[in-house]
């Protein structure tokens, strides 16, 4: 997808400020703090991504919104996306972002998808089997999707391990065909 490649180029322009201020894990906070602030007001969202709003109230409300919560340098990159008419890609370029962080400290990240929550020793031991596995820590995200039925879909990178009661049927389908 072209959108994912651009996205990764301005993360990676992020990436490089970060690492030249020693604060990338302090940058994924601030990322974070933004998405969230997406998801909780959609009309945030909404006015942050329409083309009939004017740049300069785009960048007014980000800087009413962030400017105490935000280091200067996440700012001016909020402020870039809106100068570039990008900002619809924020959310691949703060994944692409935690990716880079993740990568140069040797890490990966594991999203794991289950119909019910995983118990804490659980994803604790499923964090250390898929650590081995891939020789570098993993990191576990999480997330409930009750049409799995049951069982578990672990993604990493490029790479999905399917070991769900959906999939399972899914294939058991396509084999009676």
């Amino acid at each position: 997808m072209a959108s994912e490649g651009i996205a990764k180029r301005y993360a990676l322009a992020l990436f490089q400020v970060a690492e030249e201020k020693g604060d990338c894990w302090q940058y994924v906070k601030e990322l974070n703090g933004v998405e969230k602030a997406l998801e909780v007001y959609p009309e945030l969202k909404s006015a942050l991504w329409s083309p009939m709003v004017d740049d300069g109230v785009k960048k007014s409300i980000l800087k009413q919104l962030f400017v105490e919560r935000v280091s200067p340098p996440v700012l001016n990159f909020l402020f870039l996306l809106i100068d570039k008419g990008r900002f619809e890609l924020f959310a691949g370029m703060a994944a692409a972002f935690v990716k880079l962080c993740l990568e140069a400290s040797g890490e990966m990240e594991a999203m794991v998808e289950s119909a019910v929550p995983i118990p804490e020793e659980l994803q604790t031991a499923l964090a250390q089997a898929l650590s081995k596995k891939k020789g570098k820590q993993v990191k576990l995200k999480t997330r409930v999707n009750p049409d799995l039925l049951g069982g578990l879909v672990v993604t990493m990178g490029d790479q999905m391990i399917d070991m769900s009661l959906k999939g399972r049927l899914k294939e058991i389908q396509e084999n009676l065909k």
